[in-house]
């Protein structure tokens, strides 16, 4: 209640009003405020309500009701003025009284009532412990691969074994046929190639384990997607567990559904598409496996149908051929031979094919003796025609060459003799058949014998007609060219030559002249010229150097005359030396033959002058040929008067001292009458212009100290001003600037600047600060309060400095910006402004640069436990991971580990379990597999080796009989595992005595080929090998030894090997390997034995020959077996090949080196006739002579 003055009672304030403390009168209530009548105060309204109107009409305040409920979303506490929206991580709850922060699997955005729900394949792990997790969807992480999430889960679910993940990560489907999967896999694997999976993801324990895989049957193969097998096609085979059918090999066959291929026997033929066998035509041979039957080649003849028999060496065959025939004359051939070879061009043989021994070897065709020739497959040699001549076994006769001639049957042509030729070079043997075809040399030319044609006479030298050389020409005279006829040309005159046979003749050196006449013979002919004199070679005389050159020492050439110096000459014709230029003359060039009068203005004062010198400033020279210069006075200059130098006087203004050669204006400031010397300076307050006869004064603004250490009006400074005519300037008051040069007054500064102490100019307040004067007179700038900053310089008022922008703060006055948080702080709009200082980071955030206006949550993995983190936070340790928080790190559950950095903990892949500190997943060994995150035994029948998510089963005939094993053992001879993978025992093989187990063999059955059902020592029944030496006999599946000249080097062969040309088998028969035959010996393919080479042959010390070679001329074979042909011994030759012996040299004649294949004749005056076998010729005794 209230009253006025000199009330008698008191009123009821009105609804809508409370009484104002005082009881005078009453007030309409504030915000979130209402009242009934009579109210001492107003009533809050209830939190979850609002009232906004702030005491402007109390009508809507007067009752509960004017209380409105927040929006949805919305929520206010008591007495509120409005509702405030729950942020993003938040929902309303339910009463508009607050918010509450989301649960585990759920999140949300700004203003909203409830929670959503994270899909399906995602998970939120955090219940309502801070809303920084569930602000947005992307809160929401996506599962794993392999694990799967229903809508709002705080976790994921592993997919059981024999399931997959379905890529959505909502759910598991199971593995399709031929397919498996572990535990939390995100997709299903493959069964290996042999291996399936029938089930068509029915069941799901049928796809757990790789071990659901069963291998497929021997002769089918794995479907390509796992879920069963198919039976190998016809011509193809497979082994039990097998993916792929194999085709049989070449020359084997098989039907549908085969376990392995079966060979072709001998005689028949695999029919291409590996299914059958068919039988080889008439006429062809082939052995068992065959894939073709082969004729017989050319050079064979057919042998009983299954093997082909070489011709012999001189006989011949074509293909399927019955017989051979013996070669014909002139022809010869090796063993399997197709056609016989036809003796080469100089050779031949005789017989025309009766008898093969004359036909079975290239040594049977005969050389044709020197003189003689024949063609390819000749029976007879041809004598060489006069003007030809040939050597031994010539396929033709060569017409005789340049220089050479010859008669009929000559086994060499004759020389030429000395002084003559003979130039055709074998084009036509008429030219060559007789001496007198040789034609004498002219003179001039000369040859020695046997030459094309006649060589010239050298330069220096001469001949005369048929001459065997040439003669050199005398002293004292020369040949130039070549082919000089009878004599040489005498030296001319001013030339000599004292040696013989010379090309030219000398000239007397430059300097020098020559005092006798033509063909002169010595040097001492030639005499120096004298001193001032010249001479050129070959001259008979020396003249005087040109003007302006001279010599000084005698026997000078025209190079020798050196030219006068500057400053000299030296007239022409004259025997005196170069003369000095006198005093006012000069020569500044080199060689000349008088020297020039210095011109007028210029002089030369000494001798020897090389160019004449200008007169100096304010000197003359009137005349040409001067040697010294006059003065102009002081107060004058010099001119030129019609062309005279002469001195004039100064003007006004201008001055000029002694020897000038001009005028000189007074500099500024100065000033000067006529004839003036020097120049007087202005008095203060006065200058004047360059040239100036008078002196004005300064205007305002300028000043002038009356010295010449400023010659002009000089401007005011900064800051100062002056009136006209004045020595100096004065400086403005404070406040007050000038700023130009040369002011004439000052000026005020305005608001937002301020001057100083120096008055040049009105500064801008700086950025920061600010000045609010306008008369002028500010002497500094106000700055900016803390937390703001003023951004620009002149600002006239506080009012213009600004709050710091968020993730910034001002702490000291006067910044022209805000500073940036340092890292672990922040600032923002949550705490009021003005920001003089930022606030340090939450737990959980970081803020790793300056300047931020938020933190930044830690990275998953990692955490910050304290605030202010300056970096982006601590890694969790391995064996940890990061809360939703990124404020602590839990340990990993059990079977699960992590590295250091983790946001979440991992299971350990199949094959691993977790180390004691969870940091790693640790190598299930040998024997065991994974299970429970504990390594287990593998059960009999199966074993591991490391690192197995599940044990294998012991292949077909293998088994385990003890658990933790890392392989299976072999079942023993005669046992299997009965057929089944996975076996813990093997039982004994059944049916009859032909069935066996091996090494490696899977399965009990019949001997493959290369190997016969035999009974052990024990009794037992096994598989042996075929020895070396023998072969399988797939017909009646029995060892079989091998035939004469074959062999097998390996056991559990098919076939025997034939021996190659030059081996012998090392046994007659059952042979087990080839040895070469020895130097001197020979074999055809297939032998037992080698044949010694026959006498006049050899293998030239090869092993392992096909054939032997006839010994080559000079060189015998005597013996039959023989490694290599002997050459003949020194006095003794052989010219014809594959012979047995050698020839002694006849008398006259010798051989000097073993190996000859001729014998040479003595030279004429010696003689071998009292020797046999000569090695070498003697001598003729004294008064006898050789007779050849």
């Amino acid at each position: 209640m209230w009253s006025g003055a000199a009330w008698g009672s008191c009123s009821n304030c009105e609804a809508g009003k409370s009484e104002n403390g005082a009881r005078t009168g009453c007030d309409i209530c504030g915000q979130g405020k209402y009242s009934g009548v009579g109210a001492a105060s107003c009533s809050n309204c209830a939190a979850g309500k609002y009232l906004s109107d702030n005491a402007s009409n109390r009508l809507l305040h007067d009752s509960s009701s004017d209380c409105s409920y927040c929006d949805v979303g919305k929520y206010s506490g008591a007495a509120w003025h409005g509702c405030a929206v729950c942020p993003a991580g938040k929902h309303e709850n339910g009463a508009r009284t607050g918010c509450t922060i989301c649960g585990a699997g759920k999140y949300s955005g700004d203003g909203v009532s409830s929670c959503s729900n994270c899909a399906s394949g995602k998970y939120l792990t955090d219940s309502g412990t801070n809303q920084d997790y569930h602000d947005s969807s992307a809160d929401c992480l996506t599962c794993p691969a392999g694990k799967y999430s229903g809508s709002s889960w705080n976790g994921c679910a592993d997919c059981v074994a024999g399931r997959y993940e379905n890529g959505a990560r909502t759910g598991c489907t199971n593995c399709a046929a031929g397919k498996y999967s572990y535990a939390s896999w995100a997709s299903c694997t493959s069964c290996d190639s042999g291996k399936y999976i029938s089930d068509a993801a029915m069941h799901q324990n049928h796809h757990d384990n790789i071990n659901d895989c069963s291998s497929c049957g021997a002769g089918t193969k794995s479907k390509d997607d796992r879920s069963g097998c198919d039976n190998c096609d016809v011509g193809t085979y497979s082994l039990a567990g097998a993916g792929s059918c194999a085709s049989c090999a070449a020359g084997t066959w098989s039907g549908a559904a085969s376990s392995g291929c079966t060979n072709c026997a001998a005689g028949k033929k695999e029919n291409g598409a590996r299914t059958g066998c068919d039988n080889c035509a008439s006429g062809s041979i082939n052995s068992a496996g065959s894939t073709s039957c082969s004729d017989c080649e050319a050079g064979k003849k057919a042998s009983g149908g299954t093997s082909c028999e070489n011709c012999g060496a001189g006989r011949f065959s074509g293909n399927k051929a019955a017989s051979c025939t013996i070669c014909a004359a002139g022809e010869w051939s090796g063993v399997r031979a197709s056609s016989c070879s036809d003796c080469d061009a100089g050779t031949y043989i005789s017989d025309n094919g009766s008898n093969e021994a004359s036909h079975d070897s290239k040594s049977d065709c005969a050389n044709c003796n020197a003189g003689k020739y024949s063609g390819s497959g000749a029976s007879t040699c041809s004598n060489c025609n006069a003007g030809r001549f040939s050597g031994n076994g010539a396929s033709s006769c060569s017409i005789c060459r340049k220089g050479k001639y010859s008669t009929a049957g000559a086994g060499s042509c004759s020389n030429c003799g000395a002084g003559t030729y003979l130039s055709d070079d074998g084009t036509n043997d008429d030219y060559h058949d007789s001496s007198a075809d040789c034609g004498n040399c002219a003179a001039g030319k000369y040859s020695s014998s046997g030459l094309a044609t006649c060589n010239d006479c050298g330069t220096g030298t001469y001949s005369a007609e048929r001459a065997g050389s040439c003669t050199s020409c005398e002293m004292g005279k020369y040949s130039s060219s070549t082919r000089t006829q009878n004599s040489c040309t005498a030296c001319p005159t001013g030339q000599y030559q004292g040696q013989s046979g010379k090309t030219s003749c000398t000239a007397c050196s430059a300097g020098k002249k020559l005092v006798n006449n033509e063909g002169a013979n010595e040097a001492a002919a030639c005499t120096n010229c004298a001193e001032g004199e010249y001479s050129t070679a070959s001259q008979n005389t020396c003249v005087f150097c040109p003007a302006g050159k001279w010599s000084d020492s005698p026997g000078s050439t025209f190079d020798g005359c050196d030219e006068c110096e500057q400053g000299k000459a030296r007239a022409e014709n004259s025997a005196s030396d170069c003369a000095s230029c006198a005093t006012g003359k000069f020569q500044s060039s080199k060689g000349r033959a008088s020297c020039s009068a210095c011109p007028k203005g210029t002089f030369a004062s000494g001798t020897d002058t090389v160019t004449c010198v200008a007169c100096m400033n304010g000197k003359y020279a009137t005349s040409t040929g001067s040697s010294a210069c006059t003065e102009c006075a002081a107060g004058t200059k010099r001119v030129s008067i019609n062309s005279s130098p002469a001195c004039q006087d100064c003007a006004a203004g201008t001055y000029s001292s002694a020897a000038s050669n001009s005028c000189t204006n007074c500099p500024q400031g100065k000033k000067s009458g006529a004839k003036a010397s020097t120049c007087t300076v202005c008095p203060g307050g006065t200058t004047s212009e360059s040239g100036s006869e008078n002196c004005s004064n300064c205007i305002a603004g300028k000043y002038a100290n009356g010295v010449f250490d400023a010659p002009s009006c000089s401007l005011c400074g900064s800051g100062e001003t002056s009136a006209a005519g004045q020595s100096s300037c004065a400086s403005c008051d404070d406040g007050k600037v000038a700023q130009s040069l040369g002011s004439s007054a000052c000026s005020t500064c305005g608001a937002g600047y301020y001057s100083s102490t120096d008055h040049t100019v009105c500064h801008q307040c700086t950025a920061g600060t600010y000045s609010s004067s306008a008369v002028g007179s500010a002497a500094a700038c106000d700055n900016c309060p803390l937390g703001k900053y003023g951004q620009n310089a002149g600002q006239t008022s506080e009012d213009s400095c600004l709050d710091c922008d968020a993730g910034k703060h001002a702490a000291i006055t006067g910044q022209s910006s805000c500073d940036a948080c340092e890292e672990g702080k922040y600032s923002s709009d949550a705490v009021p402004k003005p920001w003089e200082n930022c606030t340090p980071c939450a737990v959980g955030r970081f803020a790793s640069g300056t300047g931020k206006a938020a933190c930044t949550k830690c990275d998953e993995g990692k955490v910050a436990a304290s605030t202010g983190f300056t970096y982006s936070c601590d890694n969790c340790a391995a064996g940890k991971h990061s809360n939703d928080a990124r404020t602590a790190c839990p340990g990993c559950d059990s079977g699960k580990f992590s590295a250091a950095g983790s946001l979440q903990c991992e299971t350990c892949d199949g094959g691993k379990v977790t180390s004691s500190d969870q940091t790693e997943c640790i190598d299930c060994g040998l024997g065991t597999y994974s299970f429970n995150n504990a390594c287990e035994f593998c059960p009999k029948g199966m074993y591991s080796i490391g690192v197995a998510a599940a044990c294998t089963k012991c292949a077909l005939g293998y088994y385990q009989d003890a658990t933790g094993q890392s392989s299976c053992t072999l079942c023993a001879e005669n046992t299997d595992t009965d057929g089944m993978e996975g076996g813990k025992s093997c039982v004994a093989c059944e049916g009859s005595e032909t069935r066996y187990n091996l090494p490696f063999e899977e399965t009990c059955g019949f001997c493959p080929t290369g190997k016969t059902d035999r009974a052990s020592a024990g009794g037992a029944r096994n598989c042996q090998s075929c020895e070396t030496g023998k072969f399988f006999d797939i017909g009646d599946k029995t060892c079989q030894t091998c035939e004469a000249g074959k062999f097998t080097e390996l056991t559990a062969q098919e076939e025997c090997d034939t021996c190659g040309v030059g081996k012998k088998a090392n046994s007659a028969s059952g042979a087990d390997g080839c040895d070469d035959c020895g130097a001197g010996k020979y074999a055809a393919s297939g032998s037992t034995s080698c044949t010694d080479c026959a006498v006049g042959k050899s293998t030239s010390g090869s092993t392992g020959s096909l054939s032997c070679g006839p010994c080559s001329p000079g060189t015998v074979a005597a013996s039959t077996g023989l490694a290599n042909c002997a050459p003949c011994a020194s006095g003794k030759f052989q010219t014809d090949s594959e012979k047995t012996t050698c020839t002694n040299c006849a008398n006259g004649k010798y051989a000097a080196s073993e190996g000859s294949t001729s014998c040479s004749p003595c030279a004429a005056g010696t003689q071998s006739n009292l020797n046999s076998a000569a090695t070498s010729c003697d001598e003729c005794t004294a008064g006898t002579k050789s007779n050849r």
